[in-house]
């Protein structure tokens, strides 16, 4: 089933609800940054699925920003600056983006996976190859292998 909105909606709420289900990946990603797992645990691998791309640059322009005003006052030093976590233990998925894409200069090639989502009625079913398209379109062919191919590969430790 779908995720109700966290504020009810009398009129289209599955979309509403559709649209700030991603709203605790900001939550969720400051959890693993800050909290020290991702030191303790330096071969976990986390996945961001369903959410789209768009909303990493500012994640992590935010923790840094933090990182830098707040650090006097952490009870848990981090062992690596906040880029370090994204790049060695996240990625991304999403379905259609083309902001995402625009900035995948500032998410890192390495860490986005692209889905379909079938059967899903937010899926690509019906246009995925046009999908598939304006990625390589926007990224050029091989960065675009790794978006749909290599990069999910790797994450799964099936390459």
């Amino acid at each position: 089933g779908e995720t109700p909105p966290k504020t009810p909606c009398q009129n289209n709420s599955v979309v509403v609800g559709m649209m700030v289900n991603v709203d605790s990946f900001r939550e969720q990603f400051a959890k693993y940054v800050f909290s020290g797992i991702l030191d303790r645990h330096p071969s976990l691998k986390i996945g961001w699925f369903e959410g789209g791309i768009a909303w990493v640059p500012t994640a992590l322009q935010d923790a840094e920003h933090m990182l830098a005003s707040y650090r006097h006052m952490f009870n848990h030093e981090l062992e690596h600056e906040v880029r370090h976590y994204w790049n060695n233990h996240m990625s991304a998925s999403f379905m259609v983006d083309p902001l995402g894409l625009r900035l995948i200069d500032q998410i890192g090639v390495d860490n986005v996976m692209w889905s379909s989502d079938y059967p899903h009625n937010e899926s690509t079913f019906g246009y995925s190859e046009k999908s598939l398209a304006s990625v390589v379109d926007a990224v050029g062919p091989e960065a675009a292998l790794k978006i749909v191919s290599t990069n999910i590969q790797n994450f799964l430790g099936i390459s």
